[in-house]
C-alpha cells in the first residue's frame, strides 16, 4: 500500500512539474504535436494540424478543410494568404483593407475586408499571433479568430473562416510553427 502511494505522489509531481513547464513556456503540448500532421509551405516552414484535416494549396491561398475541396459541403477551418514577400510600396488605403485579396489574386478573398483589430489575443516566440479581428466579408461585419506565421519578410495570414475552430486549437498550430 505504500508503495502505491509514493508511486501517487511521484506520478502526480511529474504531472505538476509538466503541467507547470507547459504554462509557463510557449511550447507545443508534445500530446497534441506527436498526433498531428505535419504540414510544409516552402518558403515560410512547417507547422502542424490534426491529422484528420486536409491541405489544399493553389498558388499562395491556403484552404485547411475537413475534405477535399473538389467535395461538395466542406467545411473550412481556415483560409490563408501566403504573403512571400511584403510589399514595402503598398498603400493601405489604396487597396482598402483587402490585402489578402491583393497579394493572393484569388477571387475567394476578393470580398474580404479588414475592419479593425478587435483583441491582439497571443504573440509566440516562434514570431506566431493569434488573435481576433473585424472583417466584412460580403457586406456583413464578423469577428473572426486569426492566425499569422510570421518570417523575415513574410507570413501566412489565416482566417478562421468560420470560426470552426477555437481558440486553443489555433494556439498549438502557432506552437508548431518551425520557420524555414
Amino acid at each position: 500500500m505504500k508503495i502505491i502511494k509514493i508511486s501517487l505522489i511521484i506520478l502526480l509531481i511529474i504531472f505538476s512539474v509538466y503541467y507547470i513547464m507547459y504554462e509557463l513556456i510557449d511550447l507545443p503540448n508534445p500530446l497534441i504535436s506527436f498526433s498531428w500532421q505535419n504540414v510544409y509551405i516552402k518558403g515560410i516552414g512547417t507547422f502542424k494540424i490534426p491529422r484528420d484535416w486536409i491541405v489544399t494549396q493553389k498558388n499562395k491561398t491556403i484552404f485547411i478543410t475537413d475534405k477535399p475541396i473538389e467535395e461538395n459541403g466542406y467545411k473550412i477551418y481556415l483560409a490563408g494568404v501566403i504573403i512571400d514577400k511584403y510589399d514595402n510600396n503598398l498603400k493601405k488605403d489604396e487597396i482598402n483593407g483587402k490585402w489578402l485579396y491583393y497579394y493572393s489574386n484569388d477571387d475567394f478573398f476578393k470580398n474580404v475586408q479588414f475592419v479593425e483589430i478587435t483583441n491582439f489575443n497571443k504573440i509566440f516566440s516562434n514570431n506566431t499571433y493569434v488573435g481576433i479581428n473585424k472583417y466584412n466579408i460580403n457586406e456583413n461585419i464578423k469577428e473572426i479568430y486569426y492566425l499569422d506565421l510570421r518570417i523575415y519578410n513574410g507570413a501566412i495570414e489565416f482566417l478562421s473562416w468560420d470560426n470552426l475552430i477555437s481558440e486553443d486549437i489555433l494556439i498549438e498550430i502557432a506552437k508548431t510553427f518551425d520557420r524555414e
